[in-house]
């Protein structure tokens, strides 16, 4: 009788065992299939927004959208869609007038414990636009109008027909300018951001801000309406490191710091900032030193100017925002190794989608130096160790980077007393020549800090410090 009641215990434990592993098996695959669907779903996002830039490229405004076809063909319906279990939704991005960003994300429950999400981002340009930009003769250029603040000007972005300026710390710090009509910039609306706003980036309808506020290092200014930009939600890193940099792709924050007072507070963070009022972080690095400029490439790398001595270039692969690495640095000597770099600018030199090529600035010292980092893991020089001396500006702080002209032209922002603004034609990066100077004239001078290009008005916006009342904050410098 025992051995019956031991057999048949034993039996119902072999087949509970089994059934285990089935049915773990059976969840197993169809967590894959759910991750493999979804990864089909985002691509067909990618595709729709595809098919609608070809036909229609004013038909991809900036924001969140959901998909519906209509008479056999794509269009936007909603903020969303939701095919089968899944949500997709595709956030579109400004770059400049003619290019956008999109991320097509698709999240489900994966299990009753936990849920999924796949993204996937691709980059869509007015090809038609492009093919016959309008262009001036940038070889001569001329300052063609201002705005004048109490604050001293640190950064610029532009999307479309708007221009944001951020400025020190103050009351309206925050400022929304028009300039479809760029000889006469109106100001449209302003909001206050407690600090100093030290960088910003725009990605559809929000502008993320990284600022001197030690509670509150990135902020989100919701710009929908233009004329009352609105405060959303912000997120406060550990120590008191300021915010200093900042790059967004997508919902995807990227922010750099300066070394916290708190030994071990790290100084490159990730946030998911799909919800605009609840940022949420998704991964930190400590690197030790301030990250004075950052730009995350298509292919997940975030390439950094940074105040490392042996590491001013600091390339982080942030594919996996968990678990994010250093693969590659390089140690620029030039005049002294002791400057900061202060701004990078990176971009595609062979038409692929991926960016190949990084370009640094460094402080006090007047000159760039352009990289090949086809292999991020292993940047490379173009040009000689001490790099390219920019004609005319001396040992000159050079404060920020900006590409034009697709990646022809690159604009530099300085202090330097007759030539705040100068564009370098790097056709050949090998070879860089001036093209222009800009002196910005006043009773004493202009430093330029920041620059943006905006394509629609073929306009130069450059803000800066303002020692005197003839210097404007914001300047707009037409090609003549």
């Amino acid at each position: 009788m025992i051995e019956a009641l031991l057999a048949g215990s034993l039996l119902a434990l072999v087949v509970f065992i089994l059934s285990g592993i089935l049915i773990f098996g059976q969840e197993s695959s169809r967590i894959a299939g759910d991750s493999q669907r979804a990864t089909a779903l985002a691509e067909e996002g990618l595709e729709a927004v595809r098919s609608m830039s070809e036909a229609s490229f004013s038909s991809l405004t900036a924001g969140p959208h959901g998909l519906a076809v209509s008479g056999g063909k794509w269009q936007f319906l909603g903020t969303q869609d939701y095919p089968e279990i899944f949500t997709r939704s595709l956030i579109i991005s400004d770059l400049d007038a003619n290019t956008k960003a999109v991320t097509s994300t698709v999240s489900w429950a994966a299990s009753s414990q936990r849920n999924g999400s796949i993204s996937l981002t691709s980059r869509f340009t007015n090809w038609r636009r492009i093919g016959s930009p309008v262009m001036g003769n940038w070889a001569s250029t001329t300052v063609a109008a201002g705005y004048n603040a109490t604050l001293n000007g640190r950064v610029v972005r532009v999307s479309g027909n708007y221009a944001y300026v951020g400025l020190v710390s103050g009351a309206n710090n925050f400022k929304v300018f028009d300039i479809s009509s760029p000889a006469t910039p109106s100001l449209v609306g302003q909001t206050t951001v407690a600090g100093n706003i030290n960088d910003m980036e725009v990605s559809g309808n929000y502008v993320y801000v990284a600022s001197t506020d030690n509670t509150n290092e990135m902020r989100i200014v919701d710009v929908t309406t233009k004329t009352a930009p609105t405060l959303r939600g912000s997120y406060q890193a550990a120590g008191y490191g300021d915010g200093l940099s900042v790059d967004v792709i997508g919902t995807t924050v990227y922010l750099g710091r300066a070394p916290s007072a708190i030994l071990g507070q790290n100084e490159f963070y990730i946030i998911d900032a799909a919800s605009s009022t609840a940022p949420a972080l998704l991964g930190s690095l400590n690197l030790i030193d301030s990250v004075f400029d950052i730009q995350v490439s298509f292919d997940s790398y975030a390439y950094l100017a940074t105040s490392g001595n042996t590491s001013e270039l600091n390339i982080l692969n942030v594919s996996n925002p968990a678990v994010i690495s250093s693969v590659g640095t390089f140690n620029i000597v030039g005049s002294n190794t002791g400057r900061n770099a202060w701004s990078v600018a990176i971009f595609d030199s062979n038409t692929d989608g991926i960016e190949d090529r990084a370009i640094v600035a460094r402080t006090a010292e007047g000159r760039l130096w352009p990289f090949n980092v086809s292999n991020p893991a292993s940047p490379s020089l173009i040009i000689s160790p001490n790099g390219y001396t920019v004609p005319g500006i001396g040992a000159a702080n050079i404060t920020y980077l900006e590409l034009f002209n697709s990646n022809k032209y690159l604009a530099l922002a300085t202090n330097a007393a007759t030539a705040e603004v100068v564009i370098v034609d790097i056709t050949t990066l090998a070879s860089p020549t001036v093209l222009s100077t800009t002196n910005i004239a006043g009773a004493s001078n202009f430093a330029a800090e920041g620059l943006a290009y905006a394509a629609g008005v073929d306009r130069l916006l450059t803000v800066g410090t303002r020692i005197a009342t003839n210097n404007y904050s914001l300047v707009i410098i037409k090609p003549n």
